[in-house]
């Protein structure tokens, strides 16, 4: 696809520059090893828009969530939304929302827009012809808000996470014959606040940008799977044990029983070897075909209609799998395949690493069994501008080149490519939820708050847990930290703390590999977390307390770039901090 930018010149338009390569270079779900037993096609594009008025006189904390009206025939807006986009995107700047910004990254998108709290998104589709037998699952990346789906007029399915995907079997709902109504409607999460001791906000929110964002902001997909099918893969690399453990589970939508068994094996990833700055993230590998390790085929097992099976697979791994590490970022493919006799009926490939993080005995982070320092990395999500691959790979790319090894995807969790490159590029991560605490504005009284924060950590780490560049888990930031700023009651601490100990073992059961399970900014809040973390600060020395109670840390934020103002960093070099922004930024440096 190629863009045609126009170039300003002071007020004058100067000539078009035509970019020629592919804007936004993303692969499908489905890998090309799956097909033709699994399918997809994008539902990406132009969709009809219609917003909906919030009610007048409506009182967020007072009066209950507003209804989404039903859609009317002749109310959809002339201007069509392109998804993936949110429809507020004009109104954010990079710090948030702005009446004075001018951010216009979809300039066709009417102003009126800009305050729309709940709408109601359209589209048509056909399901390609030979998908009749298959179970039809709509994927979306990421829906803002709260969603309802509806396909031919049929409520299907509720999301409330701003951030994870979530599927929709919508096979019972579409016709075979000609097109299908897909409609999505979206509320605000802001309708669900609810005023507590020391915030209003009930659900993993992020950070500014990620805040405030409405609609479908990342990719939709319909996918043709088979009735009876891999449901989910875990990969296990146990580089101290020898030995490559999988859970790989099943599940039967079909209408009758059937005896199936599992085959697996390993092959490479072949990366591409490109490095030209523009044609890199486009072309970047394939898996190769010869086997490296294969699995013993399991016993049959017996699938009822509407069961699922939970089968493990464990094989001992000598030096057939190169180590995944920054420097060389050796990927392979797990390619399992489910048989009914001598039938394949469903293929899954799920790639990972021969890798393996930990602690040695002096507390110690390690990979592959070696002591290895993280110099780490973050940046808070902006916008429009990090949502290609290409913006994340020059990221990675700029990190490489100064020494840093790990990023902290920091305040939500990033789009799904942010991982797949860091696999490829050798870039360690430190994958964070959406439990944003440094405005103290969650409601942590309302016990569906707990709720919605324990099903946001358990869907992050089914998603992320088999990449091999990530080293560990964010499960919070600053919430201890900013309720200090609120209450110095030990007691609302300690309720607090106590409330994300269970969180933490959802963590723990869900991805035994990595013991990495942080409160980033909070210490380890009172013993509770495994890791102790710090954030700013001219010295870290206080943290060091833990070596000798044989507690991990780190420093996962520093130099007060965010948060120094001048009589804090007026300390390292005097009057200079309050002349100008180099003045307070040479401080900053002097304070690292």
């Amino acid at each position: 696809m190629a863009i045609t930018i126009l170039v300003m010149g002071g007020f004058r338009a100067s000539a078009a520059v035509e970019f020629d390569h592919v804007f936004a270079p993303l692969p499908g779900l489905v890998a090309p090893e799956e097909k033709p037993l699994r399918d997809e096609i994008c539902l990406n594009g132009r969709w009809q828009f219609q917003p909906v008025p919030t009610p007048a006189g409506w009182t967020a904390g007072k009066d209950t969530p507003p209804a989404l009206p039903e859609p009317k025939a002749d109310a959809w807006d002339a201007v069509p939304i392109k998804i993936p986009s949110p429809w507020n995107m004009n109104a954010l700047d990079s710090f948030g929302a702005s009446d004075s910004a001018d951010y216009r990254s979809f300039p066709s998108y009417p102003a009126s827009w800009e305050k729309v709290e709940m709408a109601w998104l359209r589209r048509e589709f056909k399901v390609p012809d030979g998908w009749q037998g298959r179970r039809l699952l709509l994927h979306f990346e990421a829906v803002s808000g709260d969603c309802e789906v509806r396909v031919n007029g049929k409520v299907l399915a509720r999301n409330c996470d701003k951030f994870l995907p979530f599927e929709v079997d919508v096979t019972d709902a579409v016709s075979f014959d000609g097109p299908n109504e897909l409609l999505v409607g979206v509320r605000t999460m802001r309708f669900f606040n609810q005023p507590g001791r020391f915030g209003d906000k009930t659900h993993p929110k992020g950070a500014w940008w990620a805040e405030l964002i409405l609609g479908i902001w990342q990719d939709v997909f319909l996918q043709a799977l088979p009735p009876t099918r891999v449901s989910d893969v875990f990969v296990q690399p146990l580089l101290d044990a020898g030995e490559l453990r999988v859970e790989v589970e099943l599940r039967n939508d079909g209408p009758a029983a059937l005896d199936v068994r599992v085959e697996a094996r390993v092959v490479p990833w072949l990366p591409s070897g490109e490095t030209a700055v523009l044609a890199a993230p486009e072309r970047r590998g394939r898996f190769g075909e010869n086997a490296v390790v294969s699995f013993p085929r399991t016993a049959p097992v017996r699938l009822e209609p509407g069961a699922t099976n939970l089968t493990r697979l464990t094989q001992p791994v000598r030096d057939e799998l190169k180590k995944w590490t920054p420097d060389q970022p050796n990927l392979y493919g797990l390619l399992v395949e489910v048989k009914s006799g001598d039938t394949v009926i469903d293929r899954r490939m799920t790639r990972f690493g021969w890798r393996q993080f930990g602690f040695d005995k002096d507390q110690r982070f390690t990979l592959n069994g070696e002591p290895l320092r993280m110099n780490i990395e973050l940046c808070h999500f902006f916008g429009i501008a990090h949502m290609p691959p290409r913006h994340a790979w020059a990221w990675y790319q700029m990190l490489k080149d100064c020494n840093v090894n790990t990023v902290r995807l920091h305040a939500f969790p990033h789009p799904r490519f942010y991982l797949d490159l860091a696999d490829e590029m050798g870039m360690l991560v430190h994958d964070e939820t959406a439990i944003y605490g440094s405005g103290a504005d969650f409601n942590l009284d309302l016990p569906a708050t707990w709720e919605r924060f324990a099903d946001h950590a358990d869907r992050l780490v089914r998603r992320d847990r088999n990449h091999a560049s990530i080293s560990g888990w964010s499960l919070e930031n600053e919430t201890l930290a900013a309720l200090k700023v609120r209450t110095g009651d030990p007691k609302v601490f300690d309720e607090a703390g106590d409330h994300f100990v269970p969180l933490v073992e959802i963590v723990r059961k869900l991805d035994p590999t990595r013991p990495w399970i942080a409160a980033d900014g909070d210490s380890d809040w009172g013993g509770r977390f495994p890791i102790a973390t710090a954030h700013y600060g001219p010295g870290v020395d206080h943290y060091r307390a833990h070596e000798t109670i044989g507690k991990p840390w780190g420093v996962t934020e520093s130099t007060y770039l965010w948060c120094g103002t001048p009589p804090e960093v007026s300390e390292w070099n005097g009057g200079r901090a309050y002349e100008s922004w180099s003045g307070r930024a040479e401080g900053l440096a002097f304070a690292v």
